[in-house]
């Protein structure tokens, strides 16, 4: 399917001829209408060009006011310039690529070291955005679809982020399978739940605003209130904190009526999907994606998922031979995939390779042709010689015992013997003693004896996947000094 080019700049400006009073943005109870935001981006687009850029360069924007990094970020769209959205506690994991960016805007007080160019985004600075005037409306001034517009990151769950880059014709055709899959419209109330840093806040934010639906964006009240409150009708979230939010809620808690919820970063299982529909939402939708590819498979509640259209995707086995019927490792092509990393070459040649890309995971392609994920390769724990996926007893441990968080992995112990250690995040000391005399039952026979141990928090990755190999490390300085 061919997909038409655009600019969200003049899809905003159309809907602010249209529509100029409807809301686009409610930030914290103030309200943008679509009149006012495309007249601010026209603004912030001056501004821009008073700096010095223009087409062809690249910035970085750093992500804690969050109105002004989407005014920069859309006005950078209409100058053909390229953008990286990032929050302040990535800045170690990305200093080479900052250092290589046109620019870096952030706040005074969090500007990264050795960079080509840094713009304080101070106070005096905003007023004088402020005070511009624009005599005529924002128009693009490039729409080629080979142009970089997006620089995203993939963060790994080695620890280290891998960053690559977005044409204008794959970002426009990731946002064409958004709005095929959530069906924004006009009457869409989209409560953005995490920053623009994580691609898919970003790319569904756009594609709610293209349609002439409203952005919610609040931090006054925990997610399951703010729900309510701006009877919101979608909503993207972790598993995690999916799991989270169910455990939270108060038995007298009403739901949102027509509320759609879309998961990303892991499955949910079974048992999450029909809580959630009890008592958080009308519908759940997953879908099985990448930061390089985009959307992939749309799920369904029984784990399998169909692919999507325009996407060829395969299993193949160590020799790369397409197998059916049997684990292999998943690869996929698709025009939403990007053509490699930036500067990490290792990456590429593991990952990118004969025009398919190999995301890590490991599936099954069944009769009916629908991808069954087992795990990620890397995930997979070898216990006495038997690989086993993790994810769907953490998902159930998560749920059956009073954990904020909880993770599985293996390390040899002092003796060289494989154990299996259950790491948890308890929801409080008094939970331990529960924890420890109902945690053996629910553990499969093949684990034998465990180890038990507590963390403050078990790291992830922004989109919420477990850093495995960074926990590990933690375990085994934790062994060492045991």
């Amino acid at each position: 399917m061919e997909i038409a080019v655009t600019s969200s700049v003049e899809r905003i400006g159309a809907h602010a001829t249209r529509q100029p009073e409807s809301i686009a943005i409610v930030l914290n109870g103030r309200t943008v209408s679509y009149r006012t935001f495309f007249h601010e981006i026209g603004k912030m687009v001056v501004a821009l060009r008073q700096l010095g850029l223009q087409q062809g360069q690249s910035v970085a924007v750093e992500t804690s006011n969050t109105y002004l990094h989407w005014l920069i970020v859309l006005a950078c769209d209409a100058l053909g310039v390229a953008t990286l959205s990032y929050d302040h506690d990535e800045v170690p994991f990305i200093t080479d690529t900052l250092a290589s960016m046109d620019m870096v805007m952030c706040s005074p007080d969090k500007a990264p070291v050795h960079t080509k160019r840094i713009h304080h985004t101070d106070h005096n600075w905003i007023n004088s955005v402020s005070e511009i005037q624009v005599e005529r409306p924002v128009k693009p001034v490039c729409l080629d679809p080979d142009a970089p517009i997006r620089i995203v990151k993939s963060s790994g769950t080695t620890g280290n982020l891998k960053v690559m880059v977005q044409s204008r014709g794959v970002f426009e055709n990731r946002l064409a399978r958004c709005q095929d899959h959530v069906g924004f419209s006009p009457q869409s109330r989209f409560l953005v739940a995490m920053g623009f840093s994580v691609q898919a806040y970003h790319l569904n934010a756009t594609a709610c605003l293209r349609a002439g639906g409203t952005c919610f964006f609040e931090t006054r009240y925990p997610l399951a209130e703010a729900l309510t409150k701006h009877a919101i009708t979608g909503i993207q979230l972790l598993p995690s904190t999916l799991i989270r939010m169910l455990d939270s809620i108060s038995a007298s808690y009403v739901k949102t009526p027509g509320l759609r919820i879309f998961t990303l970063g892991a499955p949910v299982s079974q048992k999450v999907h029909a809580l959630t529909i009890d008592r958080l939402a009308s519908d759940l939708s997953e879908c099985y994606s990448t930061n390089e590819a985009g959307a992939i498979c749309r799920m369904h509640a029984d784990g399998a998922g169909t692919i999507i259209a325009g996407v060829q995707l395969e299993t193949v086995d160590d020799d790369d031979t397409p197998v059916t019927g049997e684990p292999g490792k998943v690869r996929v092509k698709s025009a939403s995939l990007v053509s490699g990393y930036l500067n990490n070459p290792e990456a590429n040649l593991k990952m990118f390779r004969n025009g398919w890309f190999y995301p890590g995971d490991i599936g099954i392609i069944e009769d009916d042709g629908r991808l069954r994920i087992i795990g990620r390769a890397d995930d997979l724990l070898n216990i006495r010689g038997i690989k086993y996926a993790p994810q769907a007893l953490e998902e159930k441990l998560l749920t059956e015992l009073p954990v904020r968080d909880i993770c599985l992995s293996v390390l040899e112990d002092n003796e060289g013997v494989c154990k299996v250690w259950v790491v948890i995040v308890p929801k409080s000391a008094d939970s331990m003693p529960y924890i420890q005399e109902n945690i053996a039952a629910l553990l499969p026979p093949l684990f034998g004896a465990v180890k038990l141990t507590t963390l403050n928090a078990i790291p992830r990755t922004t989109s919420g996947k477990i850093q495995r190999a960074v926990l590990n490390r933690e375990l085994q300085a934790l062994q060492q000094r045991s």
